[in-house]
């Protein structure tokens, strides 16, 4: 999967991998050298934990911080509970070290 991810992201031309094999397809492109793709699949995978933690904030935000924002700008409350709930977010899910 991861190796998917790397050569979908450095390829420039068609590919396909069967059996695990990366079978090129564009012949007026060279395909990604193993080097470039080894790289770029420790790049991702770096980043994997930081993008999970995104989502998770994303949705949190969506489901319990959105509404109360909309709730302060219609002064239904104030935007000092909203900020709260962001902080509480942030801190529930921080991202890895």
């Amino acid at each position: 999967m991861m190796y998917e991810k790397a050569l979908a992201n450095l390829a420039k031309g068609d590919f396909v991998l069967k059996d695990g094999k990366l079978q090129w397809l564009s012949s007026d492109v060279l395909p990604p050298t193993e080097e470039e793709i080894q790289a770029e699949i420790k790049r991702l995978e770096v980043e994997e934990p930081i993008n999970k933690i995104k989502e998770i904030r994303a949705s949190a935000y969506s489901q319990e911080a959105d509404p109360l924002y909309f709730k302060a700008q219609r002064d239904e409350i104030n935007i000092e509970e909203w900020k709260a709930k962001v902080e509480e977010i942030r801190n529930r899910y921080p991202y890895p070290s």
